[in-house]
């Protein structure tokens, strides 16, 4: 499988399948999003997906180190 359908398949498609696509499942405007920051581009490289560095929930920005660090994280 491509990268780029790696990440529809875990992104965009899932929404639509669920009917939230109107609100979910793609970054633009207006739109619902908890977000990953990789380091690299995972459709360069999809191994970069396991590089995350940043994750943005529920309107926060955490540092995936400060999550690794909470109890529980392995």
């Amino acid at each position: 499988m491509a990268p780029v359908d790696v990440m529809r398949a875990t992104t965009s498609v899932p929404a639509e399948v669920m009917g939230y696509g109107d609100d979910l499942g793609t970054v633009r405007p207006g739109m619902l999003a908890d977000l990953v920051v990789f380091g690299g581009d995972p459709l360069d490289d999809i191994s970069a997906a396991r590089d995350v560095r940043w994750v943005v929930a529920n309107g926060r920005v955490y540092a995936a180190a400060e999550l690794l660090e909470r109890p529980g994280a392995e």
